[in-house]
């Protein structure tokens, strides 16, 4: 019987005997060959692991261990409890036999000194948050410490990142994936909804509405993964050219791998290097960067913050804070915005945002009519 979420890879030796391997799906970690052991060990991976009795209680490893028996641990994503669980293993071997009640401020900053100098700045970032969320839960819920050991001490910040594609770095990617990457690329390029998002997104998400002006709208409608949050996404032109046929018959979804599945995703990253590399495109464009590209470009072609927040599903103010950062303040978009108030006058220019959302054009005729 296939185990879920194991990726069972088969070699075949030179003396005509196979070897079979097994990787957990999610992090491509090694899996134990004995059946049992893989069985505690997917646990583990998965943060569904049964609680060790011979952890000592009050340490920060037991109090760990009880968190990932909470109804807050519970509540996580199964994406989410795999991404927390590889770092709060990471902090369970540094500083697992610390008693948490003696922790405190001072020993917080002194963690922070060793993560800082021990390990890349996102992953000191990332296990400096888990390590407050585990301390918190210590002292909200089990009541082991009476003051926040945090308070007062900064997380540094990762660099952000800065890559936005560029239009003609979308076209040379997009010449040289096959159709399969095609697909995703475009998907989410025109939607800006998470990878893992597209990988999911079925012709199930599909539909059609008739507007108020009599126009026949299609779109794609989707509950994100992360947060639960619907998202009405109106179907560019020509991502709905792109979707028209189905890359896969047997398929449901939009965006599936060759074999008609979700996405892998280290199989899906490996291809996507691949076709990086033979475009001529610098390593720093990933595919998580083209949601922020797309938000981008809505913002370039004069769509509000609402707007683009309500095709996104971020909240305003992420959306504020995203466009801060990555929409440059040039004399070009100072122009367009002077247009759009010249040109349009208040009431069309809001109709024109909201067309521009839907990759239309918008003329004299379409004000008429409206």
């Amino acid at each position: 019987m296939k185990e879920e979420g194991v990726n069972v890879v088969r070699s075949r030796r030179r003396d005509g005997t196979e070897r079979v391997y097994y990787y957990h799906r999610p992090t491509n970690t090694r899996l134990p060959d004995d059946p049992e052991e893989r069985r505690l060990e997917l646990l583990r991976l998965n943060g569904k692991a049964p609680p060790d009795p011979s952890t000592v209680r009050g340490t920060l490893a037991w109090v760990i261990q009880e968190y990932r028996q909470s109804d807050a641990w519970s509540r996580l994503g199964q994406a989410t409890r795999t991404e927390y669980s590889w770092h709060l293993d990471k902090l369970n071997e540094q500083f697992g036999d610390v008693p948490v009640a003696g922790i405190g401020r001072d020993g917080v900053k002194l963690l922070r000194k060793r993560l800082i100098e021990a390990d890349q700045p996102f992953n000191a970032w990332h296990r400096l948050k888990k390590l407050k969320m585990v301390l918190n839960h210590a002292r909200l819920e089990l009541r082991l410490i009476d003051a926040d050991p945090f308070e007062g001490v900064e997380i540094p910040s990762p660099p952000r990142r800065d890559s936005v594609w560029a239009p003609d770095e979308v076209e040379a990617f997009l010449q040289k994936a096959d159709p399969h990457l095609r697909r995703a690329f475009m998907l989410a390029s025109h939607t800006a909804q998470r990878p893992a998002d597209c990988y999911r997104m079925t012709y199930d998400c599909v539909g059609q509405t008739l507007e108020r002006d009599n126009r026949q709208v299609l779109w794609l409608m989707l509950r994100q993964a992360k947060t639960g949050k619907p998202v009405w996404v109106p179907l560019h032109p020509a991502l709905q050219a792109e979707i028209a046929t189905r890359l896969h018959g047997r398929s449901q979804l939009i965006a599936p791998s060759p074999e008609g599945k979700v996405w892998d995703k280290n199989n899906f990253a490996r291809r996507f290097r691949w076709v990086r590399t033979a475009a001529g495109l610098p390593e720093t464009l990933q595919f998580r960067d083209l949601r922020r590209t797309a938000m981008v470009r809505l913002a370039e072609g004069g769509a509000t913050l609402a707007q683009i927040a309500a095709i996104s599903g971020h909240s305003i103010e992420a959306t504020q804070k995203i466009l801060e950062h990555y929409v440059p303040r040039t004399r070009l978009m100072a122009l367009a915005a002077m247009d759009l108030l010249v040109e349009t006058g208040a009431d069309r220019g809001l109709r024109r945002g909201f067309a521009l959302l839907q990759g239309g054009p918008v003329g004299p005729g379409e004000a008429a009519a409206k």
